[in-house]
């Protein structure tokens, strides 16, 4: 018998966006999952370093390849880290790295079209 996943809150307030995470996914994935645009150049498999995230309040599990086996918990303890290698242990407010923010960018393509 499966449980479902706790949920919690993540207040990205740079962005003015709260979104609701999973215990099972990782900040980048709910982020990305709920429309928060964070950069992650390796796709979030832990090996790039461009998601850096502050989690200013709230607890986070990492499951970072140098935590070991069973990973670490997070407690307050501020420093950056990837937001693919945390998960979620409560409501969070996260801080988001400026170069980790990903700036929609939008071509506008003039199409000259001939008719013949």
């Amino acid at each position: 018998m499966s449980t479902a996943p706790d949920t919690y809150a993540l207040t990205f307030p740079q962005l003015g966006r709260t979104v609701i995470g999973r215990s099972e996914e990782t900040l980048f994935q709910a982020a990305r999952r709920n429309g928060v645009r964070v950069v992650g150049a390796c796709g979030g498999q832990g090996r790039g370093g461009s998601c850096m995230v502050l989690v200013r309040e709230g607890r986070t599990h990492s499951r970072g390849p140098d935590d070991g086996e069973g990973g670490s918990t997070v407690t307050r303890e501020k420093k950056w880290a990837r937001a693919c290698q945390l998960q979620p242990r409560s409501d969070c407010t996260i801080e988001v790295a400026e170069r980790s923010l990903a700036q929609v960018a939008r071509t506008e393509v003039d199409v000259a079209r001939t008719e013949g």
